[in-house]
């Protein structure tokens, strides 16, 4: 999309009634990524409230998280590192 951008910048020619707009796919692409974004951290909200609920308290289930954070960066980091 951002080639087919830069190329219509570069056109001449075309007349300034006519008004060039990027939708349709890409559109509805970026709406479900946005939906998946809440609801993937209105998720994790949600264990977190039942994570304090299990164990009275904030600082076990802010370990839990934290911990489970730094693993997915463990786990990202070696398969970039290996392939």
């Amino acid at each position: 999309m951002a080639q087919i951008q830069d190329e219509m910048k570069q056109f001449e020619g075309m007349p300034d009634n006519i008004k060039v707009d990027y939708t349709g796919e890409i559109e509805e692409q970026n709406k479900q990524q946005m939906f998946l974004i809440g609801a993937f951290f209105s998720g994790l909200g949600l264990i977190m409230l039942i994570l304090i609920f299990q164990f009275g308290g904030i600082s076990k289930p802010l370990i839990i998280m934290i911990a489970i954070f730094l693993s997915f960066i463990g786990v990202f980091g070696g398969l970039m590192i290996t392939g």
